[in-house]
């Protein structure tokens, strides 16, 4: 174990990484690759399964984790550079104590990135050695990110087998949250998280993600992106849509319905309580475009009902939505987690597998039949209804 770190050494580092979240990150993905990335490299790479190749052992060498202190520090490293730097002295050798990796990974882990950096980063950093293996391992499987389609295969490949030697049990065992980010700015490259987005949106229902994550409340979804209205002076508006479909039953539903939470938030320079329509037009043409569901009315009707406020310079709209589970699925993501939260076919093989097979199509009768999506009316906080 390295020495205890001190709060003031803590505190520098949460600072730089706050200030500007990736660029820390995205100079320690290339000390740490070596290569240059393009922009085809990054496309194929999200194309394919998320994950660190799982070895036997971490390949890196106390050279990476050099490579990494002179990312994170912001400059050529050497070896006496250490101790001309604000937390030198807690440090006698190169190595970062597991007390200083927990707060790198935690903070990189829950900052805003396109997924093609998340990828680099859950590819590097298991590599990296011992420790920040362990470090990693449990704060990726808290928090979950789905960055496309063939990721959440590995999931249920991880839950149902249980013989990862990075995750071990703790998915679905430590999963609390699961999030689904997408950068809709033009350079991000998000081609497949948004189609992931559109497949998990129009899902039929969700049994396959509530029987094997009982702990996660709700799937998440955010978008953010920087509109540009057509007024100069209210142009590079920040735009943030968060909305959770939930998994569990509505209290008195009919048939597993559950409840969809839309949270659109637009920043506005003018702090009087008079939305400007300038101010919407970028949010609105952008939520259209990713169809984020009751985006365009949310913006319709800015009354009491959608309007939640403005905190902060940032104005609130919120809406809730019914969502109609039917029977069905999608390139069978339900099924596959059903199938992992069941864990491997032990003393019967196939006719385990059989067997749950013949208990998730059970399952999935349960639900009315039907073809239509599973949003359809929205509703209020207050409780009233539009329909899309």
């Amino acid at each position: 174990m390295g020495k205890q770190v001190k709060p003031e050494e803590k505190e520098i580092v949460k600072q730089s990484l706050h200030g500007n979240p990736l660029s820390p990150f995205v100079p320690m993905v290339d000390s740490l690759l070596d290569v240059g990335r393009t922009r085809q490299e990054a496309r194929e790479e999200e194309s394919s399964i998320c994950c660190y190749p799982e070895s036997k052992e971490p390949t890196a060498t106390k050279e990476t984790e050099m490579k990494l202190t002179k990312s994170l520090l912001g400059g050529p490293v050497t070896g006496g550079d250490l101790h001309r730097r604000p937390w030198s002295r807690s440090f006698t050798m190169t190595t970062f104590p597991p007390e200083l990796v927990e707060i790198i990974v935690y903070e990189v882990w829950h900052s805003e990135m396109p997924s093609y950096i998340r990828t680099s980063f859950m590819t590097t950093c298991p590599r990296i050695n011992r420790t920040w293996k362990a470090v990693y391992a449990p704060i990726v499987s808290q928090d979950i990110y789905i960055t496309n389609l063939a990721y959440i295969y590995y999931l249920s490949d991880i839950a149902q087998f249980q013989k990862s030697i990075i995750y071990h049990d703790f998915i679905p065992r430590l999963t609390r949250t699961i999030t689904c980010f997408i950068d809709l700015q033009k350079t991000a490259m998000e081609t497949a998280v948004k189609r992931v987005y559109r497949i998990l949106l129009g899902l039929p229902n969700v049994i396959g993600f509530k029987t094997l994550f009982p702990l996660v409340p709700h799937i998440s979804f955010v978008f953010r992106w920087t509109g540009v209205a057509r007024k100069p002076q209210l142009c590079d508006i920040p735009i943030c849509v968060r909305y959770h479909r939930h998994l569990s039953r509505i209290p008195g539903g009919t048939f597993g319905d559950t409840r969809l939470d839309v949270n659109i938030i637009v920043k506005d320079p003018d702090p009087s309580r008079h939305v400007h329509y300038t101010t919407l037009l970028p949010a609105m043409d952008t939520s259209c475009e990713v169809d984020v569901p009751g985006g365009l009315s949310l913006f319709l009707n800015t009354g009491r009902h959608n309007y939640s406020g403005t905190i902060d310079g940032l104005r609130w709209f919120h809406q809730i939505a019914k969502v109609y589970q039917r029977q069905g699925d999608i390139k069978n993501i339900n099924e596959r987690l059903w199938m992992a939260s069941k864990g491997p076919s032990r003393r019967l093989g196939y006719l385990d597998t059989f067997f749950n097979s013949l208990e998730y199509k059970r399952v999935q009768e349960s639900f009315p039949p039907g073809r239509l999506r599973p949003w359809r009316s929205f509703g209020t906080s207050q409780g009233e209804r539009t329909h899309v």
